[in-house]
């Protein structure tokens, strides 16, 4: 978090200095889009006061992180009105990510990984992690082979193979139906751009990739390969989790501080598995209103201008994160992880989108005199 604090606060500072930086700040607190999403992390801040055995570290690391998400979400929406950002990103992305699934494919080769999956590395030594990370990068690649024109861009072939070697490699079923449909609908952005019809195509994909399970577990004489841990509990999980929610504060749940355990048999696991019943649990139905409000909105958005390739990016990693979050997720506010590439890189895209549009940002404000 000391790191984390010293970037947000480069964050600010540049921020601050971004030419006709008043501009931006009045047309940002002014989006519905930003309010909702502020007024969201405000609600999550306040339910550490009714969170069991909150402690003043508690209280000063989610505010702190909540005023890291707010200047990041507003830096990187003012820094996208440069045309040629969202391209360096991408490139610090996927060179990232190349040396990254090389180094753990390396090790992996090594040492075998943890029960023969491949693990990430430093914090992210676990493959669930690992895989679901690296679904995150495979947008990334998948634009910036678009929008480079050098030399460089033959980089984002070799990343996208080693990207995708690693996510097989962790064999994390969530992180394979996250690859699956996040280049499924970064695919189908650049074939069918009309937000409905795209939508239309996508669904259609989801359902023969649906049915190939389905028939593949039915036909198949062994189907160990597709589910060798079975379920891995989440059925349970999900049923005692929802059990306790219903039983306890459904209206503003337990506060975003608190550890929930839910006990298994003869196990006990932390957490739903599942953001949604996450955040159901830890601020109650507002919280979960207002969180799948800002999906939702983000996404809307985003389809809307699908000839953008920001938009493009959002859009797919947004489905990415929807996906995933199906089986695995905690906290909304929460260290720099997944959360941060699938949640709020796109709402940071929406908004930029909407800062196009801004006709006081649409040209630029005259500058003083001088004398």
């Amino acid at each position: 978090m000391g790191a984390d604090a010293v970037l947000g606060m480069g964050m600010l500072i540049w921020l601050c200095r971004w030419p006709h930086a008043g501009l931006y700040a009045r047309a940002l607190s002014s989006d519905p889009l930003f309010i909702f999403a502020a007024i969201l992390l405000l609600y999550l801040g306040l339910s550490v006061n009714w969170s069991d055995g909150a402690t003043w570290q508690d209280h000063a690391q989610v505010w702190l992180r909540i005023a890291y998400v707010i200047v990041f979400v507003s830096s990187l929406a003012v820094a996208l009105q440069n045309p040629d950002f969202l391209r360096q990103v991408c490139r610090f992305v996927t060179v990232a990510a190349l040396i990254s699934a090389l180094l753990c494919l390396a090790w992996f080769a090594h040492n075998g990984g943890d029960l023969g999956r491949l693990t990430g590395l430093l914090r992210y030594e676990n493959p669930g992690r690992a895989g679901r990370l690296f679904c995150a990068a495979l947008p990334f690649i998948g634009i910036y082979w678009s929008l480079e024109t050098d030399r460089w861009r033959r980089l984002a072939p070799f990343a996208g193979i080693a990207v995708l070697s690693a996510i097989i490699a962790t064999d994390t079923r969530s992180a394979w139906l996250g690859a699956c449909l996040g280049v499924s609908a970064l695919l189908f952005a650049y074939i069918q751009k009309s937000g409905a019809r795209h939508v239309i195509h996508l669904g259609c994909a989801i359902a023969l990739l649906a049915a190939a399970v389905l028939f593949a577990i039915q036909e198949l004489p062994r189907t160990d390969w597709l589910f060798p841990r079975g379920d891995s509990f989440r059925l349970s999980i999900w049923s005692a989790y929802l059990q306790d929610v219903l039983n306890g504060p459904l209206w503003f749940g337990w506060g975003q501080a608190t550890d929930h355990w839910v006990v298994v048999g003869d196990e006990q696991f932390r957490g739903a598995h599942n953001l949604y019943l996450s955040v159901l649990g830890q601020a109650g139905l507002p919280g979960l209103f207002l969180f799948v409000t800002i999906l939702v909105w983000s996404s809307v958005r985003v389809l809307r201008n699908l000839n953008n390739p920001a938009a493009r990016l959002g859009w797919s990693l947004l489905v990415i994160g929807a996906s995933v979050f199906l089986f695995s997720g905690d906290r909304i506010i929460d260290k720099v992880n997944l959360i941060w590439y699938v949640v709020w890189v796109p709402l940071a895209i929406a908004l930029a989108l909407s800062l196009e549009a801004t006709p006081l940002l649409s040209r630029p404000a005259p500058s003083p005199e001088r004398r």
